[in-house]
């Protein structure tokens, strides 16, 4: 059999098994354990309403520095939620990055159950916060997915209308 053939229907085949086997994918934890006044930086709680009726929340973490370069939107990994993931973007609003760092639906202070559908639901809502809310001025917008935030960010970018006309860049860490 050819070896293209082969590789397709490997990809279907996983992709079917993984659409019915999201809660495989996602591990969720409700408690926050740590917060970014920890590092001694600023932040606000955002919650955010998708059109399916969830509620999301976010951590803003603004720019400390003089000159903001940008926006920067972390989508964490499949475990636990953004108060153990934060410390990855932690960096950024020292060297002059706003970060809306998220938890998908069913981490942390999120309504919902986790799913993929219903994950990316949550990007296309943060995504449409920043532009709406947060991203004035007019500055480049750039997501960062880290493990499953970086497949569910190359998924997302690649999809959404909104993303491709407002996403300057993307930074994939630790994908698989």
């Amino acid at each position: 059999m050819n070896v293209k053939i082969v590789h397709f229907f490997s990809l279907i085949s996983l992709v079917i098994a993984l659409s019915g086997c999201s809660n495989y994918l996602f591990y969720p934890h409700k408690a926050h354990y740590h917060s970014p006044t920890e590092l001694q930086l600023s932040y606000e709680d955002v919650f955010i309403d998708t059109p399916d009726g969830e509620k999301l929340h976010a951590w803003w973490l603004p720019s400390s520095n003089e000159s903001t370069l940008g926006t920067v939107l972390f989508l964490h990994g499949n475990a636990e939620n953004i108060s153990t993931h934060f410390s990855n973007v932690a960096w950024l609003p020292k060297e002059g990055y706003n970060v809306l760092a998220l938890d998908y639906r069913g981490f942390g202070l999120s309504t919902g159950t986790p799913d993929l559908a219903g994950v990316l639901i949550d990007i296309e809502a943060s995504l449409e916060t920043i532009v709406a809310h947060y991203n004035r001025p007019k500055l480049p917008i750039y997501v960062l997915g880290q493990s499953i935030g970086a497949a569910l960010s190359l998924t997302f970018v690649g999809r959404s209308e909104l993303a491709k006309e407002h996403i300057s860049g993307m930074i994939v860490d630790s994908g698989f």
